[in-house]
């Protein structure tokens, strides 16, 4: 898995390594990493991204544009989640923002 990520690009470009180490400690591996594999791993060439096809790059989501001076944010692949189970703290923290308060109220 860790070497189709690095294949796909998963991890930030010069951190790969950190993050990779960061990914197998939060995993709870029983086994060390195998310091060999990973440099040889890391000492490939990044592969080309495949290409997509036009209809995979475009977002099933319109993406509003930002607030001046505020981030652009894409959520177009983000998970919808229709509930929040015993969330009632986070569904309260949500609800003060409006764009997503009207949209959790959609639901």
């Amino acid at each position: 898995m860790l070497a189709l990520a690095v294949g796909q690009q998963a991890f930030a470009a010069g951190r790969e390594e950190e993050e990779i180490r960061t990914f197998w400690q939060a995993a709870h591996q029983k086994v060390l990493l195998d310091e060999a594999w990973l440099s040889a791993l890391l000492s490939q060439p990044p592969s080309p991204p495949a290409p997509r096809p036009v209809e995979e790059l475009r977002s099933p989501v319109p993406v509003l544009a930002p607030p001046a001076g505020g981030p652009r944010v894409d959520w177009g692949e983000a998970l919808d989640v229709p509930s929040f189970y015993g969330r009632q703290g986070e569904l309260a923290t949500l609800a003060q923002c409006p764009r997503i308060a009207q949209r959790v109220a959609k639901k």
